[in-house]
């Protein structure tokens, strides 16, 4: 199964653990179905899958949050997920601003009344076991905060949307029709996700 999972990944069994985490980011930006529509979910899935086999046989943990340190893991549904964008060809061509939603911490949630998360009993995260492997998920209801707070400003959801503009002058190009901002998606204090904007031809 080891070896199996080093082909998948495309590392040799020596490589360090950051040409590790570097290739599986490469990977993922290759492969992840939102921005290749020819590539199957499978053929992902067995790329995360291998990238965990590995690091959980080096490091022996079975955390994943310790494994993929502040990458931001496209599987889990954390607060700080890229944002991914489909525009037809000819939007693309005439326009030269595009809008988008992003969610933003919210800052008054610290001040408000709170209560115990029931969805994860308080901890933060909850577990799923896949296989031999058991993977700590960020909480979706309290967000990783154990607690659920009566806040006005985002009613407890710990998150606001905020309209943001992309101008196409500042996009890069992945690689042919899809392109890149960095740091300018879902914001959590002062750390932003990249936001992803996939042209579609719809010739």
């Amino acid at each position: 199964m080891l070896d199996n999972a080093y082909n998948i990944l495309g590392v040799n069994k020596d490589s360090d653990i950051n040409t590790i985490k570097r290739v599986f980011r490469e990977k993922v930006k290759i492969y992840h179905p939102d921005l290749n529509k020819n590539i199957s979910s499978e053929k992902f899935r067995n790329i995360v899958d291998s990238y965990n086999i590995i690091i959980n046989t080096r490091q022996r943990k079975i955390n994943i949050w310790d494994n993929i340190g502040e990458l931001y893991f496209y599987i889990i549904k954390n607060f700080l997920k890229d944002i991914y964008i489909t525009i037809n060809q000819k939007e693309f061509i005439n326009k030269k601003i595009f809008s988008f939603y992003a969610n933003e911490y919210c800052d008054m949630c610290r001040s408000s009344e709170t209560f115990l998360c029931m969805k994860c009993s308080g901890k933060g995260y909850n577990l799923f076991k896949s296989g031999n492997y058991i993977t700590r998920v960020l909480c979706g209801n309290c967000h990783g905060r154990g607690k659920v707070f009566l806040c006005k400003k985002c009613n407890g959801k710990g998150k606001i949307k905020i309209k943001k503009i992309i101008n196409k002058n500042t996009l890069i190009k992945v690689r042919e029709n899809v392109f890149k901002v960095e740091k300018f998606g879902n914001k959590f204090k002062d750390y932003f996700s990249d936001v992803y904007i996939r042209v579609e031809d719809n010739t």
